[in-house]
């Protein structure tokens, strides 16, 4: 999100094109931007910052109330509430603490942990101030520039006791008193009247309560229609286009509502109303300072109070009636299949509808919506993991300790196994725990499919450091049950596992044999199972570490890639190509490829130290004029091929100490991470050493691990012995 923000700005601030930023990683962004900002005075709003925070990842954080934000705990994995979803953001945050001359200019409902130093208080460089309302001489003109008259002082008094003049709820107010039927506008007769003002009775009320009163009062005083259309804006997750409100509100296929109105199917067609009639609703809902739009984006959108208001007030048979209403729309737009999405706005119509039928409690429904092509496209396309775990969340209302409420076991292993995955980059405990909680549901109900995928999704989230034989023997399950199921597409998933096995351990051999049994298997598996093009990518990933790559088998692994949207493939093959175009000293396409990886990486909200290593090396050797040394003194190598990336860079730039030191850190942790780190990455590390006169590190002996055996394991054991022993018979 914050990298987004930072692209944004620094077009603006620099006048150079957006594809120049995206290509840098956030950090480097961060840095940049810092840059510009202290170079010369800019003033930089950052408006409604709580959405980048943990306590915001939610399915339904569009309807939070301010009062549940101030006690919001973590529904993801016991993160801070005001910490950022995404680490990067947060680092940034604390970057844009020494951007003076500039000023910040931030707005929350949550202070951002980044900000605060341990014991609470703002760190040096940040004032924090708590906002209350207008000044009363200032809420007045507001009050009076919306067309109320009354004596100045009782006016001020009222607005500073009750809504301590927060000018949303002065605009409320602005409408209930313009709405006043015995004297239209008029403070002093509305206060006094048990009809109008004192009907409120905030006397026993406190000041948040009282706000919340109001708002509430302004939106019963709606129409039947434009209170419905509020309501529908308050259930969706954003802003939206007048051809959005029109399709909504005209829609015919929504269930009747009793007192008649938008979304009923029982009203005549000439009563349904018409766009003169819509553009009235929004107009009045406008006028009470209910509606805001935004003449920029022209969308229109509901303050966060008010919609947090307003969908707190929907009782079900509301909420399953007008929830009705937005599946029907949204779901007869047409769209790009969801397989072919490459933007988080090309799912944006499809997140909308799994959000919805959760709020209706539609479990079945929304699952529905979400699995399969909606799901694989969060996941393999787009690498959306921060929006799965707010958009699952919903089926676990009970927290992620509890089963999703789903009835079907295939259902609740799909959405337990999903959960894992896009959990397992940034909470490792809790996705091996929910991995074994899939395993459980498919060995209760024979789903030997479903079951190898969960065996090898928990060897995966295991940490390879210490858990070796742990993960070498889940994996061995897994192998023995694909190798006795009868299954097809078991059986081509452990082939190609085992082939890209044998390519990490350079057994070329056996490399060479699993390929012809793979290449004659066919491709045409369950999407989530198998995605387009991973064979063919490995293939050119073994014949370049070979050093046998042709163009002809490259390039048909990335039309394979492009034309099925698979981006982690595209990824790889776009560095292939990069270090292809090295090793060639073509450095300028190397350039080319090693930037667009590059800005893959930043969309899904990642960093590479790989790929951002090689991309400096190749300007550097292509004579591009720029601070190559001060980017490599900012690298940290977090990976193996990381750090022989790193160390490459270092050597090209004469600073053999520094290569040393991060060769020896690649083969020490390419001997320590031997499941997952190629023979290739090893024998690399191992060159540069030599190359450098440096020997090769004396490493301690291995401490040996004690196994950890899980209890399901021996049914597991069991499930495999009764599957051969049929297939024997």
């Amino acid at each position: 999100m914050m990298a987004d923000f930072c692209c944004h700005a620094l077009v603006y601030m620099t006048q150079k094109p957006i594809a120049q930023f995206r290509r840098m990683r956030p950090k480097i962004l961060g840095e940049y931007l810092v840059g510009e900002l202290q170079q010369r005075p800019w003033l930089v709003v950052l408006d409604g910052l709580e959405r980048v925070l943990v306590a915001y990842h939610r399915h339904d954080a569009a309807q939070v109330l301010d009062a549940d934000a101030a006690f919001a705990v973590d529904q993801m994995s016991g993160r801070d509430p005001c910490a950022a979803i995404r680490s990067d953001d947060d680092e940034l945050l604390r970057r844009l603490v020494a951007a003076g001359p500039s000023k910040i200019v931030v707005s929350s409902r949550l202070t951002p942990r980044a900000l605060m130093n341990s014991s609470h208080v703002a760190v040096p460089g940040v004032r924090r101030q708590i906002l209350t309302g207008l000044r009363p001489v200032d809420a007045e003109a507001m009050i009076r520039r919306c067309g109320v008259v009354g004596d100045s002082q009782a006016i001020r008094a009222y607005l500073q006791q009750n809504c301590d003049c927060h000018p949303l709820v002065v605009g409320a107010l602005a409408g209930l008193i313009n709405d006043y039927p015995y004297d239209r506008g008029n403070f002093d007769r509305w206060v006094r009247d048990l009809n109008g003002g004192m009907a409120l009775d905030l006397g026993k009320l406190d000041l948040v309560k009282r706000q919340n009163h109001i708002l509430l009062a302004a939106i019963d005083a709606l129409s039947p229609n434009s209170r419905r259309l509020l309501h529908l804006l308050s259930i969706l997750q954003s802003a939206v286009d007048f051809k959005t409100l029109e399709g909504l509100s005209l829609d015919r296929e929504a269930p009747a509502h009793p007192s008649g109105g938008i979304g009923d199917p029982e009203m005549k067609s000439s009563d349904r109303p018409s766009l003169r009639d819509i553009v009235a609703i929004v107009r009045d809902i406008e006028k009470r300072g209910l509606l805001q739009y935004d003449a920029a984006e022209k969308r229109y959108d509901l303050h966060p109070v008010v919609r947090g208001v307003a969908a707190a007030q929907l009782a079900h048979e509301e909420t399953r009636q007008l929830g009705q209403n937005v599946v029907d729309y949204f779901t007869s737009k047409p769209h790009d299949p969801w397989d072919k999405v490459d933007t988080l706005e090309g799912v944006a119509d499809g997140i909308q509808v799994v959000s919805a039928f959760v709020r209706m409690r539609r479990y079945s429904e929304a699952f529905q919506a979400l699995e399969g092509d909606l799901a694989n496209a969060l996941y393999f396309n787009l690498r959306a993991h921060a929006e799965i775990l707010s958009l699952v969340r919903g089926f676990f209302p009970g927290g992620w300790d509890e089963e999703p409420v789903l009835s079907d076991p295939a259902e609740c292993w799909y959405l337990l196994n999903l959960t894992a995955a896009s959990m397992s980059p940034t909470s490792e405990q809790k996705a091996q725990e929910l991995f074994q909680r899939a395993i459980v549901v498919s060995l209760e109900a024979s789903i030997i499919g479903s079951l190898y995928i969960s065996l090898v999704g928990l060897a995966g989230a295991l940490d390879e450091r210490s858990r070796e034989a742990d993960i070498t023997r889940l994996c061995s399950l897994a192998s023995e049950l694909a190798q006795v199921s009868r299954d097809p597409e078991l059986v081509f998933m452990w082939k190609l596992r085992e082939y890209k096995h044998s390519i990490v351990r350079g057994d070329w051999q056996s490399a060479e044999s699993l390929w012809s049994q793979i290449e004659s298997m066919g491709r045409d598996w369950t999407p989530g199972n198998y995605r387009p093009g991973e064979a063919e990518g490995q293939r050119a990933l073994q014949l370049f570490y070979q050093g046998s790559l042709t163009e002809e088998v490259l390039s048909k692994a990335e039309g394979i890639a492009e034309r099925a949207k698979n981006r982690t493939l595209t990824k790889m093959l776009r560095e292939i190509r990069g270090e292809w175009s090295l090793m060639h000293g073509e450095f300028s396409q190397a350039i080319e490829h090693f930037s667009r990886a590059l800005v893959m990486y930043r969309e899904n909200g990642f960093a590479s130290q790989y790929c951002e290593a090689r991309h400096t090396l190749a300007r550097f050797l292509a004579g591009n004029e720029f601070d190559a040394t001060g980017e490599a003194d900012r690298m940290n190598a977090s990976s193996v091929r990381g750090a022989i990336a790193i160390a490459e860079l270092w050597k090209a730039l004469g600073k053999p100490e520094k290569a040393i030191q991060f060769a020896e850190l690649a083969y020490c942790s390419a001997k320590a991470v031997r499941l997952c780190a190629s023979r290739h990455q090893l024998d690399t590390a191992t060159a540069i050493l030599s190359e450098l006169g440096a020997s090769v590190p004396t490493l301690p002996e291995k401490v040996p691990y004690q196994e950890i055996v899980f209890r399901w394991e021996i049914r597991v054991r069991s499930l495999i012995d009764t599957l051969r022993s049929q297939l024997v018979n």
